[in-house]
């Protein structure tokens, strides 16, 4: 029983029912109302037969079905001749049309907010997910999921929707055959289901195909994101050849399932001609043996014949229901579990830095079986100063920046801001008030402007030129021929690195954060771009509480508390002027080694 209700088709009809209630039961509605309007012209087949052959015979007598079909007629005041009935059911087609329509008009509501829905809530989910989320998952499954999978979501709908109206016909053709002879409709429908038996043993591989279609996808998206962004180091390397293997490897898995697919598709499609055939064949000779008029017997396989295809759209419908169906799995799990490494909600809110940030003997181990990064670490930021981090590459410098962002929660020890705890402050208005520069800013593909203000949507065009200005871009800004409406390419390319720096640390300026983190922000870039920050840095320094990371020593230089970071601990600790003093100090050392 549990299996059952663990179902991939139960669990996506729970889904559509749970959340687009109201046109799923308008459009079943109508289909329902289609489905008899449909199959009532299987009781004028009966009545057109018996005046056509009355015609030519002259007074044949009319069979029961005739009969109570004229009955029908007589109380609508409709005469009961052959053009009557042939209008009739020219009549009963058309109305049956413009009720397929309004349905498709439903299917096509649920399909596209199904997909709207979906993709957007997935997307609100991975994005609200903590950082611990990110750094277990592969871009590429997150791209797929957004690209491909959400769209193959609508395929499921319309496949699921296609097994329900033929179900539907089936049903209602199939009640009419068996009102008019319940023996012969039996053993037709028995030939029928003998045949189809191998037919659905077969569609069941579709789902099993599915999910290893799902996975090469993500493959592949996964290679292509990877390939595009690290173009430039595939190209020195010259090792286009790999990406292009990996590549090719996974396309291969995805024609050779694309071949699968379309084989049992048309397999099901063509098959179930040849199989009516045999079942009106069935029905004819069996009507002999019991009996059954020549009119009533057209009934039968009429509604025999019209269901042969809805059995055919049924089972190749419900085989690429098996194979879209895992497109729905894998959204629905991974953001289900983005939702279980969604960011706090809770905790007071955080409007302004008064006075400390203080981390007591804090450790942070990525997990439980590695070295701790860092191990019992106290340090203090007082409000306004400016505090540096230095110390060899791996010493937990980032790390210990990620933590007092909140990225990464540290297995024991506390952090206090103004004397709470981190951990009862609300994350995102915490967060709200920051202001980051990381080691390799990127910016998105639009105008400097967008990208400035994307920090800070109230910003005004004064605010924007003073941001440049203290971050030293606005006199390179200028010489550009858009100037802040130059589209800087993907992730900044068409910027020089320094440049996309200075970008970078303006938009941050711009957030008007009560704290600023820059993560080595000249680490990557020239003399003069380092000149050029660090002049930035002097003009930002006191007015807002900065912590910077840095390998480059000359950026600290108006530090008012600089911490030396080595073997996972705070090797030393003190203002920068009186550890430059002091031979013996580490920084002094360090400092030594840049000169020299």
């Amino acid at each position: 029983m549990s299996k059952f209700l663990k179902s991939p088709t139960l669990s996506f009809i729970q889904y559509l029912w749970c959340n687009y209630r109201r046109y799923m039961v308008s459009g079943l509605i109508v289909l329902t109302i289609g489905a008899f309007v449909d199959a009532s012209s299987a009781f004028l087949v009966a009545p057109i037969f018996d005046l056509i052959l009355n015609e030519q015979s002259h007074g044949q007598e009319y069979t029961s079905l005739t009969q109570n079909v004229f009955k029908v007629f007589d109380s609508l005041g409709i005469s009961q001749t052959t053009t009557s009935a042939l209008i009739v059911f020219l009549l009963i087609y058309i109305f049956k049309s413009l009720l397929s329509v309004v349905a498709g008009w439903y299917e096509s509501i649920i399909r596209a907010s199904l997909i709207k829905g979906m993709t957007v809530n997935f997307f609100r989910s991975v994005v609200n997910a903590d950082w611990k989320f990110f750094l277990n998952k592969n871009q590429g499954d997150f791209i797929n999921s957004i690209t491909r999978e959400s769209q193959y979501l609508g395929f499921a709908y319309q496949a699921l929707n296609s097994c329900i109206v033929a179900v539907f016909q089936m049903l209602t053709f199939g009640g009419i055959a068996f009102y008019v002879s319940g023996r012969l409709t039996a053993i037709c429908v028995l030939v029928a289901c003998i045949f189809a038996i191998p037919m659905l043993i077969v569609s069941k591989l579709n789902y099993r195909w599915g999910k290893e279609n799902v996975k090469s996808a993500a493959l592949s998206n996964s290679i292509t994101q990877e390939s595009f962004s690290l173009a430039k180091v595939i190209q020195a390397f010259s090792c286009q050849n790999n990406s292009i293997q990996k590549l090719e490897a996974q396309q291969e898995v995805q024609k050779r399932l694309g071949i699968r697919f379309f084989t049992i598709a048309k397999a099901m499609q063509e098959f179930y001609y040849p199989l009516g055939l045999v079942s009106v064949i069935a029905g004819y000779y069996f009507s002999k043996y019991y009996n059954i008029p020549f009119t009533e017997l057209t009934v039968i396989l009429y509604c025999l014949w019209k269901c042969v295809p809805y059995m055919s759209s049924f089972l190749r419908s419900k085989g690429q229901l098996g194979q879209y169906l895992p497109s729905f799995e894998n959204i629905r799990d991974l953001e289900q579990e983005a939702m279980l490494h969604a960011l706090p909600a809770t905790g007071e809110k955080f409007s302004k830095f008064k006075d400390t940030i203080e981390l007591k003997n804090i450790s942070f181990a990525y997990s439980d079986s590695s070295e701790p990064v860092i191990e019992r670490i106290n340090l203090k930021i007082q409000k306004g100063q400016m505090i540096a981090l230095v110390g060899k590459s791996g010493t937990g410098k980032s790390t210990l920046a990620d933590i007092i962002m909140g990225f990464h929660k540290a297995q024991s020890g506390q952090m206090c801001v103004d004397g709470k705890n981190f951990n009862d402050i609300n994350l995102k208005s915490f967060r709200e008030n920051l202001g980051y520069v990381p080691q390799q800013s990127v910016l998105f593909n639009d105008s400097i402007k967008n990208n400035l203000i994307w920090a800070n949507n109230d910003a005004t065009e004064d605010d924007i030129i003073e941001a440049c200005r203290l971050a030293n871009a606005y006199e390179f800004l200028e010489k550009l021929p858009e100037k802040l409406d130059t589209i800087v390419g993907d992730r900044g390319i068409k910027l020089s690195g320094g440049q996309v720096q200075r970008i970078a640390i303006a938009r941050a300026i711009l957030r008007k954060p009560e704290i600023l983190i820059l993560d080595e922000a000249t680490s990557a870039l020239d003399s003069e771009s380092e000149q050029q920050i660090q002049e930035a840095i002097e003009k930002i320094a006191g007015s807002t509480t900065m912590v910077i990371i840095a390998h480059r020593l000359s950026t600290i230089k108006n530090a008012d508390m600089v911490y030396v970071l080595g073997d996972a601990k705070v090797l030393e600790s003190g203002s920068y002027e009186n550890l430059k003093m002091n031979e013996k100090s580490l920084l002094s050392s360090m400092l030594e080694k840049q000169i020299n």
